[in-house]
């Protein structure tokens, strides 16, 4: 199992400058043909043929994203718990706002729809007066995963409807919380490196028939401005990746809501720490069958890749979009507080067999562990809230 955290890409005991292998994909050609074209190209638009391009990319595979068959593990798809706990916290946010009905819970990258459905079915079970009031919303780029996700939520089709992509597109839709849980990390990245000339971007080009990475002057102020805005700072030698999208889109989702809150779960730093000697040589992972690949240029179209979140600039602009900053932890202590060891306690008592006991409890405590999954940053803005905090961020 593998929770999106690892060894570095880039090694210390490599030139990280050298020559990739250029493996014969689909997503490989596309991209070739691009660059013989128009010339070297920036990692955020490899990224965005890597992963996005309709035809070619990563999440257009019928196999693509989490899962125990797929190439990695998210919390929703390692267990049923996690669904569960978050209704709790969706709940008392419901209770909070004097119990609007509808309430509409926003989720941004469904992926199966998995925890979607673990969100209603526990409402259902456990919390009927809240259930009646639940609606929602998924937001979802990836034409084949929404298919995946309405059936797998079929059952529920009166109460869940699909956004467009495109945030311009979308309504006010009343009271309720966005969520993102391991969505921010996925967006399409510039990859920075410190020199004694500045900050210089990296960019792809191709070199005897294989991809080769240089760098040259960034294609946007904005990229410097950002690591500088939240105190951090890119020495001689040092990579960073810098999402100009990623803030964007959490400020964007203030118009989804006209009282309520955005939950944002996901792995990242504060600036001051993503950028600094701290993480030398940044954050970059892929992840293909469930094992980390060292090299992100290898295999484009069949390996996810991933990257830390720029904390400060999530918060930065958020705040300037109208959404207050209500509070911070990370996903073991958010968990704990909402009462997952009690379920952990009860799991020897409540199955039969010392197996199931066993896989649940594994599977619960991965979850927790400060070293993986349980260290995931999850944060809570508000707009037009009591001041009182839900469970998930109270003592």
């Amino acid at each position: 199992m593998n929770e999106k955290e690892g060894r570095p890409i880039i090694s210390a005991s490599s030139d990280p400058l050298g020559l990739r292998r250029t493996d014969a994909t689909p997503a490989a050609t596309v991209i070739a043909a691009e660059i013989r074209r128009g010339g070297p190209m920036n990692f955020h638009r490899f990224m965005e043929l890597a992963l996005y391009d309709p035809e070619v990319g990563y999440y257009a595979r019928a196999t693509a994203g989490p899962g125990p068959q797929r190439d990695y593990m998210t919390s929703p798809e390692l267990h049923g718990a996690f669904g569960g706990m978050l209704c709790t916290e969706f709940e008392q946010m419901w209770r909070l706002l004097g119990e609007p009905d509808p309430f509409w819970v926003v989720e941004g990258g469904p992926g199966n729809g998995t925890m979607a459905a673990d969100v209603l079915t526990y409402a259902q079970g456990a919390l009927p007066r809240f259930y009646a009031a639940l609606r929602m919303a998924l937001i979802e780029t990836n034409p084949a995963l929404q298919q995946r996700q309405q059936a797998r939520l079929a059952a529920w089709k009166d109460q869940v409807t699909w956004l467009d992509a495109a945030p311009e597109s979308w309504p006010v839709l009343g009271d309720g919380c966005v969520v993102a849980n391991e969505l921010l990390d996925v967006f399409p990245i510039h990859l920075l490196v410190g020199t004694e000339n500045g900050i210089q971007e990296c960019f792809i080009e191709i070199e005897n028939e294989g991809f080769v990475v240089t760098t040259g002057s960034p294609t946007s102020e904005a990229l410097a401005e950002q690591i500088q805005a939240g105190g951090g700072s890119l020495e001689v030698g040092c990579y960073g990746e810098v999402s100009l999208e990623a803030p964007r889109w959490v400020g964007q989702t203030a118009q989804l809501i006209e009282r309520g809150y955005v939950l944002i779960i996901d792995y990242g730093e504060p600036s001051d720490i993503l950028y600094s000697a701290k993480h030398r040589l940044g954050t970059l992972r892929c992840y293909r069958a469930q094992v980390l690949v060292e090299d992100p240029l290898a295999l484009p179209g069949q390996q996810d890749i991933t990257e830390h979140v720029d904390l400060s600039a999530i918060v930065h602009e958020a705040e300037a979009r109208g959404l207050a900053m209500l509070g911070a932890t990370r996903q073991g202590l958010f968990l704990a507080r909402l009462g997952i060891g009690d379920i952990i306690d009860r799991i020897d008592t409540g199955l039969s067999t010392r197996t199931d006991q066993q896989t649940h409890r594994a599977a619960l405590d991965l979850m927790m562990d400060t070293g993986g999954l349980g260290r995931l940053a999850v944060l809570l803005f508000g707009k037009n809230v009591p001041d009182q905090l839900p469970a998930g961020f109270g003592d």
